[in-house]
């Protein structure tokens, strides 16, 4: 009986299961880093913005701490995250009420947005998507590599079985006849024969 070889996988083979994740990384990093692309100001300049009077107007949201100003003389509107709402208002409540009153022909017009509550969870939501997304991944790459080592142990672990007798196999005897022509084999079933 002739044995079948196995093929050997080589490395292109598992190629797709090491890209796929490499790919889904670089995605998400690039994701992340997309909206960083613009320098960020510090803290301090954003109050120090406040305190000398370059602001004309703002909107704070108050759930997610998004600050949206306009700089005097500026129809561009800059972006900042403040780290803590509650700080941030304390910081600069009363420069904006003091600028206002000293200046009533030109106040800072400024809006307290409550924002939603659940505001935080729309924030994560993408992130949480493609970690859900890489955890199938891994889940269906891992069953597939893990029923190829299993096929592959299969057949290992298959090959000194002894094969059984089917019933078939008892009808069909050998008999000196059966041999006829080759008188070394005749001889030697002879000799067991009689041993």
């Amino acid at each position: 009986m002739e044995k079948k070889e196995t093929p050997k996988r080589n490395f292109l083979s598992y190629l797709p299961y090491l890209l796929i994740p490499v790919i889904l990384i670089a995605a998400a990093t690039w994701y992340a880093s997309s909206g960083s692309n613009k320098e960020v100001p510090e803290y301090y300049e954003i109050i120090a913005e406040f305190d000398e009077g370059k602001v004309e107007s703002f909107e704070l949201n108050l759930s997610t701490g998004m600050l949206v100003y306009t700089e005097k003389g500026s129809n561009t509107q800059n972006r900042y995250k403040v780290p803590n709402v509650e700080i941030f208002i304390n910081d600069i409540h009363d420069t904006v009420i003091e600028y206002n009153r000293a200046n009533p022909d030109a106040p800072i017009k400024y809006n307290y947005d409550k924002g939603s509550e659940n505001s935080w969870l729309y924030s994560i939501l993408p992130s949480l998507l493609l970690m859900v997304a890489l955890g199938i991944l891994m889940v269906v790459m891992f069953r597939r590599m893990s029923s190829t080592v299993m096929s592959e142990n299969q057949k290992s672990l298959s090959f000194g079985k002894a094969r059984t007798k089917n019933a078939k196999d008892d009808k069909r005897k050998v008999t000196f006849k059966d041999v006829a022509g080759v008188e070394e084999e005749k001889e030697e079933l002879s000799e067991i024969v009689e041993f």
